[in-house]
C-alpha cells in the first residue's frame, strides 16, 4: 500500500533533492579567479614550449621524410 503511494506522489522539488545530496550553487571566489588568472600564463609557457620543440626538431623531421622518399624497395 505504501509503495503505491509513493509511486502516485511527484518527485521532490530540485532544491530539496540538492539538499539531500549535500550539492550547493558554487560563488565565484576571489581566490578561484587569481588561480585562473596565475594558470593563464603557465598554459602559455606550455604552447610556447611545444611551438620551440616543433620549430627545433622540424629539420629532422624534414631530413627523416627525405630519407624515406629516396628509399629503393625492393
Amino acid at each position: 500500500m505504501a509503495r503505491r503511494e509513493g509511486a502516485r506522489r511527484p518527485p521532490p522539488p530540485p532544491d530539496e533533492i540538492r539538499r539531500q545530496l549535500g550539492w550547493r550553487l558554487a560563488h565565484p571566489d576571489s581566490e578561484r579567479l587569481l588561480i585562473e588568472f596565475y594558470l593563464i600564463p603557465t598554459n602559455y609557457s606550455c604552447l610556447a614550449t611545444q611551438i620551440a620543440l616543433y620549430w627545433l626538431f622540424a629539420p629532422a623531421r624534414r631530413a627523416a621524410r627525405r630519407s624515406q622518399s629516396h628509399q629503393i624497395l625492393p
